[in-house]
C-alpha cells in the first residue's frame, strides 16, 4: 500500500488538544489551522486501547474518504495495522481496535454501534440529529469520548449548540495560532475579505449572519463612472427566464479599483436577446479593449431544449458584432465564497473600498444589493421574491472568477 506523507509533528496549540484527556472536547479554530491532521493524531492516540471501536464523522462520506482516509493511514504506523478495508473505510488494528469513517448525511448507518470515541469534523455542516439522536447515545454504554471540531458559520447550527454546552472542554484558536499559515497570507486575507468574514474564517469567531447579505455595500460605494474605450471590459452574467430577470453587469478595472458602470436586467428575456443588447451597446460606444465574459458556471452546460450553452450563445453573438470575447468561469464551491469575496471588494477588513457602482446607470443592481437577505438558515439567499438576488449574483460571479484567491475549506 502506497503511503502519503503529511505533517510529522504538531504545533503547540494542536498539542494542547492532543494531550487533553477530557471526555468531551470542542475545538473552534480558523481555517488552515490543521484541524484534520490533529484529528488523525488524536485517533491514533485513542486507538492504542485494545478491543475498542472509534469513529470519524465528516459531513459526507465523500469528504471522509477524500480528506481523512489518506491522512489517517499516513499517521498510523504500518506495524499497528492488521487490515484496511478501503471500500468500507475501516481500519483494523493488531490490538483488535477498529476505526470506521462515516458521512453524517447518512447518519443512520451509525445507529446500533457503541463507540469508545468519535471525532466530528466540519461540525457546522453536520445535522443536529446526527449528534443528538445517534452519536451521543452511541457513546453512553462505553463512556466514550468525543472531539468536536469546526470553523464557525453563524449561530444556527450544531457547532454553536455544542459551543453553548457546558459539557465540553473548549479550545479556541485563530488561523495564525496554528503555525502553518504565514503572517503575509493573513494580511492578504484581510485585503481580500470583509471584516465579518475574516473574523469568522480566520479568527474563528461566531458571527451573527442573519439579515443583509451585502452589508459591506454602502453609499460610499456609489459613484459616476465614464468607461474608458481602450480598457478591458468584463461582462458578468446571471442566467434566468420568465419573471426572474436575465442579468448582465458591465465592469472595468482602473487604477486598482473596479467600476460597475452599466446593467442589462431584462424580465421575460433570454440569453440571445440580452447578448444582442450588450453587443449593440459595445459597438455604439466604440469599445476597443479586451472583452471578458464571466458569470454563473452553470451557463456552460447545454440545455436540453437548446443546441448551444448560454456562453456559446453570448460568445457567438458578440463575435457577430466584430468583437473577440474571452471566457473565464469556474465552478462555485458555495454561495458563501462568492458573497464573501464581493463584500471584500465593497469594504475589506482594512477598511479599503475597491468596487464602485454607477448610481445613475446601475439602479436595479443597487436596489438588489440593498435588499438581498439570507434565508432563516443563514446559508441560502432569500430568492422567494423572483426579482431579488439576480443582478447582485451576476456581480458576485465577477468577484469570484477574477479573485486572485478563493476561500476554501482546508485541513
Amino acid at each position: 500500500m502506497k503511503r502519503v506523507e503529511f505533517f510529522t509533528y504538531l504545533s503547540k496549540p494542536q498539542y494542547q488538544v492532543y494531550a487533553d484527556d477530557s471526555r468531551f472536547i470542542l475545538l473552534i479554530a480558523g481555517r488552515r489551522f490543521g484541524k484534520t491532521f490533529l484529528s488523525a493524531y488524536k485517533m491514533r492516540q485513542w486507538a492504542k486501547k485494545p478491543n475498542s471501536l472509534f469513529g470519524y464523522v465528516a459531513p459526507s462520506y465523500r469528504m471522509a474518504k477524500g480528506i481523512f482516509w489518506a491522512i489517517l493511514l499516513s499517521i498510523i504506523p504500518q506495524s499497528m495495522i492488521e487490515a484496511c478495508e478501503k471500500s468500507s473505510l475501516i481500519i483494523k488494528l493488531i490490538n483488535n481496535a477498529e476505526i470506521r469513517l462515516f458521512g453524517a448525511q447518512n447518519y443512520d448507518s451509525i445507529r446500533g454501534l457503541g463507540f469508545d470515541g468519535v471525532i466530528i469534523d466540519e461540525t457546522k455542516d453536520v445535522p443536529r440529529e446526527a449528534w443528538y439522536e445517534v452519536i451521543r447515545p452511541a457513546l453512553s454504554d462505553r463512556n466514550g469520548k468525543a472531539l468536536v471540531i469546526g470553523t464557525p458559520r453563524g449561530r444556527s447550527d450544531l457547532l454553536f449548540d455544542i459551543f453553548s454546552s457546558e459539557q465540553f472542554k473548549k479550545y479556541h484558536f485563530r488561523t495564525i495560532d496554528g503555525g502553518w499559515v504565514p503572517q503575509e497570507e493573513i494580511e492578504q486575507a484581510k485585503r481580500e475579505l470583509d471584516e465579518r468574514t475574516f473574523k469568522q474564517e480566520y479568527e474563528a469567531e461566531f458571527v451573527d449572519e442573519t439579515g443583509m447579505v451585502y452589508y459591506a455595500f454602502s453609499d460610499e460605494n456609489l459613484t459616476e463612472y465614464g468607461p474608458q474605450k481602450n480598457l478591458p471590459i468584463f461582462l458578468t452574467w446571471d442566467f434566468n427566464v420568465g419573471e426572474r430577470p436575465m442579468s448582465c453587469i458591465l465592469l472595468q478595472e482602473k487604477d486598482g479599483k473596479v467600476y460597475a458602470f452599466k446593467e442589462f436586467v431584462y424580465f421575460n428575456s433570454n440569453t440571445h436577446y440580452t447578448a444582442e443588447a450588450v453587443g449593440e451597446y459595445l459597438r455604439k460606444e466604440k469599445f476597443k479593449g479586451e472583452i471578458w465574459v464571466t458569470g454563473d458556471y452553470t451557463g456552460n452546460a447545454m440545455k436540453s431544449s437548446a443546441t448551444k450553452s448560454d456562453y456559446e450563445v453570448i460568445l457567438q453573438t458578440l463575435r457577430g458584432f466584430g468583437f473577440s470575447p474571452k471566457l473565464k468561469i469556474r465552478p462555485v464551491k458555495s454561495i458563501k465564497n462568492r458573497v464573501a469575496l464581493l463584500n471584500g471588494l465593497f469594504c475589506n477588513t482594512l477598511g479599503e473600498r475597491r468596487l464602485f457602482v454607477d448610481k445613475q446607470k446601475c439602479k436595479r443592481l443597487i436596489d438588489d444589493l440593498r435588499r438581498v437577505v439570507w434565508r432563516e438558515d443563514g446559508v441560502s439567499l432569500d430568492d422567494r421574491n423572483p426579482e431579488r438576488t439576480h443582478p447582485s449574483d451576476a456581480l458576485s460571479y465577477y468577484a469570484y472568477n477574477f479573485s486572485k484567491s478563493v476561500i476554501v475549506d482546508v485541513i
